[in-house]
């Protein structure tokens, strides 16, 4: 099932960000990965993972 890899995915970098593993987060995030906050700050996947 799809949700199955989505869920271990999710799972992985939620463990990532909890142990402040910029390493495991790195290898998870895709190069072209854009967050933005609920403040509408715009972090890109280095900005992401420094913050």
């Amino acid at each position: 099932m799809l949700a199955d890899p989505i869920a271990r995915l999710l799972e992985a970098k939620a463990d990532a960000l909890v142990r402040r593993s910029a390493a495991d987060l790195a290898a998870l995030l895709h190069p072209g990965f854009v967050s933005v906050n609920a403040g509408g700050k715009r972090f890109d996947k280095a900005g992401y993972i420094d913050t």
